[in-house]
């Protein structure tokens, strides 16, 4: 490569005490597939983990965030400028399995020894694996410097470190039950026995990253503390991807579909949604296979802002309620625009559904949009519903009963949103915005139930129920029938005569 040169050296070296020149470009030559395509996400975190106003860090991103890569680079930073100044240092890096330990060394020891420029810009390092003094699955020494590679399965005992680290220590198999939660949180305690953390040294650094996977979980938990300063990055922040370089609206709706809602919640959204809390559970939520005949539809708007991250979004849901009470959801979906712009979708969506009744949500802003929208759309009729200092999550919570006993049902297509928010709201602190459960609680205020049309009888007790389209039809070929069969008579009659 042109860089090997000897008199850019001193600026390679240089340039790699910058943490992210660091990791992006000098790490990033030992790989095709790591280090590549960061963004902001991944440049925030590096200054964090780099951070020294903290020595007690916990890092939480999303699946898919490059987050442990991000860690690769770290401990391969702190390794190689140990080598470089011949300083005295150790660190572990802890994960709940042999496999993600030994995974994690391989991933070390490959940026270490199959890197032609950071073996350049670092001539201290060692060029093949053996002139290490210990290069093994659980070790990574040489010089005064140690990095050690553990899981929740290896004993401790006679080992201490200033720098611990702690990737993914709860997983999907121990959060399941309340047993496992507390055993893993009893483990994690032993741990601080063996983390010399020393103030009048200015020893002592401990990291926890990963993703939560239950409300009485340990990461869950570790995330409530006030004692660790924090780096919390869900998929989404104020409406918007927080990892847009990479990902789009339709890779992470795939995986909600694909996952269950509870799951997607928690490693993604970063919330972790108990079952027993949340506002429905996913056994409630019914599809429903056809629409009666006879129903009234209503449409619901939530009014919200035109800016996401800034302003909640309207929230607009579409019933049908049958002449039994049941409601049927046939749309629902958030919108971000001006006044004006939600005006233009109230209306196309009532030349869409046809409603019999569309309401607004009674304020301020939601009146100006009614008194335009009346100017605009004369033929088309909006009304109001009206809180009335009823608390929104009181009016939220209503609709636990009616998913539990199964009585509102969900268009089989495009409820996403709808479901995702019933399956992990908790309260009003839970979610980023809960309009679209605000809009469909007014449906239980405002619904109507039609009328069942009038049954016919026949003499044997039977209901005549002759199809609708076809009833006329039917009627002019009896009418036709007794017409005929009275002129017969008439003939016949004149023939006697």
């Amino acid at each position: 490569m042109d860089v090997f040169n000897a008199k850019d050296w001193d600026r390679w070296r240089q340039n790699a005490r910058d943490p992210k020149f660091f990791i992006e470009v000098i790490c990033s030559e030992a790989w095709p597939d790591k280090f590549q395509n960061f963004g902001r996400i991944q440049e925030e975190m590096i200054d964090f983990l780099f951070d020294k106003s903290s020595n007690r860090k916990l890092l939480s991103a999303f699946r898919l965030s490059f987050k442990t890569t991000v860690l690769l680079g770290f401990f391969a930073y702190l390794f190689t400028w140990a080598l470089a100044e011949d300083a005295y240092d150790a660190i572990i890096y802890n994960t709940y399995t042999k496999e993600n330990a030994a995974n994690f060394q391989a991933d070390l020891k490959h940026t270490l020894l199959e890197n032609e420029l950071l073996q350049w810009v670092f001539p201290e390092l060692p060029k093949t694996e053996n002139d290490y003094k210990t290069m093994t699955k659980s070790r990574i020494q040489h010089g005064h410097m140690k990095v050690d590679f553990a899981s929740v399965e290896t004993t401790l005992v006679s080992r201490h470190y200033p720098k611990w680290v702690n990737d993914d220590l709860e997983n999907d198999k121990n959060s399941r039950t309340s047993y496992m939660r507390a055993e893993l949180k009893k483990t994690w305690q032993y741990q601080k026995a063996i983390l010399m953390k020393i103030k009048k040294l200015d020893m002592g650094l401990e990291i926890e990253t990963g993703t939560p996977y239950h409300p009485q979980g340990l990461f869950f938990d570790l995330m409530k503390k006030d004692s660790f300063s924090k780096y919390i990055m869900p998929y989404k922040q104020f409406g918007k991807l927080t990892f847009p370089e990479v990902y789009s609206e339709e890779d992470f709706e795939e995986k909600r579909i694909d996952m269950a809602p509870s799951i997607f919640s928690a490693q993604f959204e970063l919330i972790p949604v108990s079952e027993e809390d949340a506002l429905c559970r996913e056994s409630w939520i019914t599809k429903y296979k056809r629409i009666p005949d006879t129903t009234w539809r209503q449409m619901v708007i939530d009014p919200g802002g035109s800016i996401p991250g800034k302003n909640d979004p309207s929230g607009i849901t579409i019933t049908d309620t049958d002449t039994d009470g049941y409601l049927y959801v046939v749309y629902a979906d958030e919108f971000w625009g001006t006044p004006m712009g939600l005006i233009e979708e109230i209306d196309r969506l009532q030349t869409e559904f046809d409603p019999d009744d569309t309401r607004i949500e009674k304020e301020r802003y939601s009146m100006t949009i009614a008194d335009i929208y009346q100017h605009i759309y004369p033929r088309r009729n909006i009304a109001f519903v009206e809180h009335e200092k009823e608390n929104k999550d009181n009016r939220i919570w209503k609709l636990r009963q009616w998913y539990e006993r199964k009585r509102i049902l969900h268009n089989p297509d495009g409820m996403h949103k709808l479901e995702a928010q019933l399956l992990s709201y908790t309260g009003p602190e839970s979610l980023d915005n809960d309009d679209l459960l605000d809009s469909l609680a007014y449906h239980l205020k405002v619904r109507r139930i039609p009328r069942p049309e009038k049954k016919h009888y026949l003499p044997s007790g039977r209901v005549f129920n002759p199809p609708k389209n076809d009833f006329d039809e039917e009627f002019a070929k009896f009418t036709n029938l007794v017409q005929e069969k009275s002129e017969e008579k008439v003939q016949r009659y004149e023939e006697l005569f």
